[in-house]
């Protein structure tokens, strides 16, 4: 990605004002693309009435939303393509967001809508997306050889399934180590759930960092020895769970876990090969380096430990 900006748009519960408001966001796009010699590239969505659902529970938010004008979106849009004399090109808007979010958010620090924008992009080029290595044990082997589409939609219901079952003031337990409190948090900033401040790193980070918390969820410090038994009485809404005491408990992390933790070489708790200052040119270590990331071993990995305790590297 070369560049992302933000463009300021205000929704309110005035239709005429949202069109007017829209209108002038996608001028400023369009002398943009324009200046840039590009193309744009949107989702090719449904914008009819009878497709566009209450999202949120308040009822006055639901109001605003229903304000927005979808049904003139793409014809706006097409007409600004033509008045600043650029293409617009229309894509299918299926699972840009699981695909952006598990392939894109944490690897390159992209808040979802992003890292989604990042997807269409590419799928306006041309450019399949395919299921990263890392999540491969989760798709099931009826499908494993159909169409890229049939496992992003495998794992965008195991997302659906869960995260987004979560509601206001809800308790997450999580372990009182304040060692895992970063990673623990970083797994829901990506998921959207709540928002950490940008400026702290993730092996840092604790509730105090938390930026934006809009379900007001509360946190529950316990013991990492006595999680499964948390989760086991249901004592919160999601339960954070050690990979090493979810096994010991039976779990599998790769097949119950509501969500995971992604494995991919952003992620500040890989594993890594060190060696001494001045041998990273030694043919022994890059030979070491070329095995531990070859194919080979990821399915020995994956193979082994099929029960999710150790995760290949994407």
């Amino acid at each position: 990605m070369v560049n992302s900006f933000t463009i300021p748009y205000e929704i309110t519960d005035n239709s005429k004002q949202n069109e007017l408001n829209l209108r002038y966001a996608l001028n400023k796009i369009g002398e943009y693309i324009k200046r840039k010699g590009k193309t744009l590239v949107i989702e090719d969505l449904d914008t009819s009435k009878s497709k566009m659902k209450n999202t949120y529970k308040d009822p006055k938010l639901n109001k605003i939303l229903h304000s927005f004008p979808y049904e003139k979106y793409i014809q706006i849009t097409k007409y600004t393509g033509i008045k600043y004399g650029f293409l617009v090109k229309l894509v299918s808007p299926k699972y840009t967001s699981i695909i952006g979010l598990l392939k894109y958010s944490y690897k390159m620090k992209l808040n979802s809508h992003i890292a989604a924008s990042f997807v269409i992009a590419h799928r306006g080029l041309g450019i399949q997306e395919k299921v990263p290595f890392c999540y491969k044990h989760l798709i099931p082997k009826e499908i494993r050889y159909k169409h890229n589409w049939s496992k992003w939609n495998k794992l965008n219901s195991i997302n659906k399934s869960n995260i987004k079952e979560l509601k206001k003031n809800d308790v997450i337990v999580i372990s009182n180590s304040v060692a895992d409190h970063g990673r623990i948090l970083a797994i829901l900033d990506k998921a959207d759930v709540i928002e950490l401040n940008s400026n702290v790193k993730v092996q840092n980070a604790t509730i105090e960092d938390i930026k934006s918390n809009p379900l007001n969820l509360q946190f529950k410090e316990i013991k990492p020895e006595i999680l499964t038994s948390a989760y086991e009485n249901n004592e919160g809404a999601l339960v954070a769970i050690n990979g090493n005491y979810a096994i010991d408990a039976g779990l599998n992390p790769t097949k119950d876990a509501v969500i995971l933790e992604s494995a991919d070489e952003s992620n500040p708790y890989v594993n890594i090969v060190a060696c001494k200052k001045g041998h990273e040119k030694d043919e022994k270590i890059k030979a070491l380096v070329d095995v531990l990331q070859s194919d080979k071993i990821k399915k020995f990995i994956t193979d082994t430990y099929s029960d999710g305790s150790v995760i290949p590297i994407e």
